[in-house]
């Protein structure tokens, strides 16, 4: 644990939140020195910091979940876990946002749609890749010869290439 502010290293997370209190709490530009959240005012912060001491508080990380079900997810990520499970195949995920995701797979559903060339995807993120084919962006670059990818793995590819 270590403050986001000042750098200064903690044994737990309780040090840490004392800390912020103590010495961060009025500061000018109220960034919280337990996760390096930015707030509006000291009084948000002073509520911020109070947050990390909750019962959806992470005691591993410090990190604030919305519910009990996503600190119990969290929780388990530290640990290598995976809560949920795939009744069809097998697969274990994570979040149970990610099975629901990976469950596309087998009900065919494709929500994300080309507004271009009508093709859809099963994942928001597979669109945006997919838009990169017709606005011709290239954003993963190759810092030994310069040339441009679509994506990332492309370019990792092509970097074994220069070995």
């Amino acid at each position: 644990f270590h403050c986001h502010l000042c750098d200064k290293p903690f044994s737990s997370n309780q040090f840490l939140i004392n800390h912020a209190f103590r010495f961060h709490s009025r500061s000018a530009d109220v960034l919280c020195a337990v996760c390096g959240k930015t707030l509006e005012s000291t009084e948000n912060l002073i509520a911020h910091i109070n947050s990390h001491q909750g019962p959806k508080c992470c005691q591993v990380c410090g990190k604030h979940c919305r519910s009990s079900s996503s600190l119990k997810e969290h929780v388990a990520g530290h640990a290598g876990l995976k809560l949920h499970c795939c009744p069809l195949c097998g697969k274990e995920c994570g979040r149970k946002g990610d099975l629901k995701i990976h469950m596309r797979i087998h009900t065919g559903e494709k929500p994300f749609c080309c507004s271009l060339c009508c093709k859809s995807f099963t994942h928001s993120g597979h669109l945006k890749k997919h838009l990169r084919s017709h606005t011709g962006e290239r954003p993963h670059r190759c810092s030994v010869c310069g040339k441009r990818f679509l994506q990332s793995t492309h370019l990792k590819s092509h970097l074994g290439t220069h070995t």
